[in-house]
């Protein structure tokens, strides 16, 4: 009895121990708190949404940035490669209204000025030396023609190509009009002189004189534009030839003149310059000597036209010497030849109701 209570009393303190150990070792458990996994999960998904939005914005950004440089690039390629659109010009037509010069006017803009580096503008122009009509559906031009080639810059026509071509042109009728069978030209070097007196015959010696003659060459030149300006109303007041300073272009009507039945071409005196020149007051005697029936007295200097020489007008005043002598204003033309000879080409009436508005 004695061994069995001991053994008991063993038992229970064995189990009491063991309980205590128990309790030592196993403290209360606090509250449990969301696994840290989970968090970081839910922070690398937030991190990660809020780094594509970002990503997206910035590619918007810079997909626009980068569309706009482009489209800039664009325009200024675009530009850049693009030429400026030019003002399309009337190609040339002859102002005046000789069916002869017409031909050889535009035989010369057409087909001798397209060999030319071309400009916005071709002119030609014609140096006359003379014109055989005695079969006159088959007229022959004797003349130094010239082809030019223009660009237009503001009021200044500026030089590009040009180019002499002396010699004879072969004309036939057609229509109303004529135009250019055939077109012998002058030889160029040591075979020019030669073939001139060839080409020219009995007109050689009137062509050589004009040939040389640079200042009616360039009067001529300037007189031909002036009339292509002002037929096709063109604001341009200047030529410039490469290397030089512009020169004024002459003066001319906004309608070709007419006078003495004369149309096209006149640079007009004004002012001051009605007074008549010397040099046309000794033609005016030369052309008006052995007048007979008709006192002219010069009054005024109107202008002149280049031709092959020149030609002048006067307002002069008239009287007819008959059984009552009668007095009026005429207008005279006086053609001026290459050889300085001299003649009345019109006399016409002048008339100023004609005049009135």
């Amino acid at each position: 009895m004695k061994k069995k209570m001991t053994r008991v009393l063993a038992i229970l303190m064995t189990a009491v121990f063991l309980t205590a150990c128990a309790g030592q070792s196993a403290p209360a458990a606090e509250p449990a708190e969301e696994p840290a996994e989970e968090v970081t999960e839910e922070s690398a998904e937030e991190t990660t949404e809020e780094a594509a939005a970002e990503s997206a914005e910035e590619a918007a950004e810079e997909t626009t940035e980068e569309a706009a440089a482009e489209e800039e690039t664009t325009e200024e390629a675009a530009s850049e490669e693009a030429p400026e659109e030019e003002t399309a010009y009337a190609d040339y037509v002859y102002p005046g209204d000789d069916a002869v010069l017409k031909a050889a006017y535009e035989y010369m803009a057409k087909e001798i000025g397209s060999q030319y580096m071309e400009g916005q503008l071709s002119i030609p122009s014609v140096r006359l030396v003379h014109i055989d009509d005695t079969e006159k559906d088959a007229p022959k031009v004797f003349a130094d023609f010239w082809a030019y080639q223009y660009d237009v810059d503001g009021d200044t026509l500026k030089t590009v190509s040009g180019g002499s071509h002396p010699g004879c042109m072969q004309l036939k009728a057609e229509g109303d009009g004529y135009v250019v069978e055939a077109f012998e030209v002058a030889a160029d070097g040591s075979e020019f002189t030669e073939s001139a007196k060839k080409i020219f015959g009995d007109y050689y010696e009137d062509f050589s004189e004009m040939f040389s003659d640079d200042v009616q060459r360039e009067e001529q030149r300037l007189q031909d534009i002036a009339d292509f300006v002002t037929a096709n109303g063109l604001e341009v007041t200047k030529v410039e030839d490469y290397g030089w300073d512009p020169v004024e272009i002459p003066l001319v009507t906004q309608e070709p003149m007419s006078i003495g039945g004369m149309t096209g071409g006149w640079e007009i005196a004004e002012g001051e310059d009605t007074a008549i020149p010397a040099e046309v007051e000794e033609a005016f005697a030369k052309a008006t000597e052995g007048l007979l029936g008709n006192d002219l007295t010069p009054i005024a200097y109107l202008g002149s036209q280049v031709v092959s020489g020149k030609n002048y007008a006067l307002l002069c005043k008239s009287t007819k010497v008959t059984a009552n002598p009668v007095t009026g204003l005429q207008v005279v033309i006086v053609y001026v030849n290459t050889k300085g000879e001299a003649e009345i080409k019109s006399i016409e009436d002048f008339k100023i109701e004609d005049y009135n508005n």
